[in-house]
């Protein structure tokens, strides 16, 4: 089974940077090594096949991101976002979790 992220977007109420975003599903930590201001998004396809926009959608560069791809389980899955942002910030984000291929033997 594949798992997409598409897209991960900084929310434009407040202008700020997330700093190195992480996602975290079923204790394997993907991060993404770059600086996102608010409007912009990331979209992750493969590790060869990560890319970030701006807020306009035009593209800003490709990057490689670092530690493991996340793997979701069948059934429940605990999904955990971090990041880092400017002391005083309370930041936000919304991410999209995108599945793709057979499911595993037993799932619903």
């Amino acid at each position: 089974m594949k798992c997409y992220l598409s897209p991960i977007k900084i929310l434009p109420h407040v202008k700020a940077r997330l700093v190195n975003p992480s996602i975290e599903v079923g204790g394997r930590t993907i991060i993404f090594p770059v600086e996102l201001e608010s409007g912009s998004y990331l979209e992750f396809r493969s590790r060869n096949n990560c890319k970030v926009y701006d807020a306009r959608g035009a593209l800003v560069r490709e990057l490689a991101p670092t530690g493991d791809v996340p793997m979701v389980a069948a059934g429940e899955n605990t999904v955990q976002f971090n990041c880092r942002v400017a002391k005083g910030i309370n930041a936000r984000a919304n991410v999209t979790m995108i599945t793709q291929g057979d499911r595993p033997i037993g799932a619903p």
